[in-house]
């Protein structure tokens, strides 16, 4: 009966797993226009901030993450 119920949970996350990674790339698919190589990390700021910006949000960036044109883009 163990063996049995082994199996059917061993097949059941076998099937599950299977689901999901279609379901990943389906989603993938259906959305991949949306994700483009970003050039740089000023591109990559920008493309993180997009949705915050203008709210009057704080945004704290690392030094890695910015320059002073970037920065004074950000206030504006």
């Amino acid at each position: 009966m163990e063996d049995i119920i082994k199996r059917t949970n061993a097949r059941l996350e076998h099937v599950r797993k299977k689901k999901e990674e279609r379901l990943e790339e389906q989603t993938w698919k259906k959305h991949a226009h949306r994700y483009q190589p970003l050039d740089g990390m000023t591109e990559t700021v920008r493309y993180l901030v997009q949705e915050v910006m203008g709210t009057g949000r704080n945004i704290t960036l690392d030094r890695l993450y910015t320059s002073v044109p970037l920065a004074e883009e950000l206030q504006g």
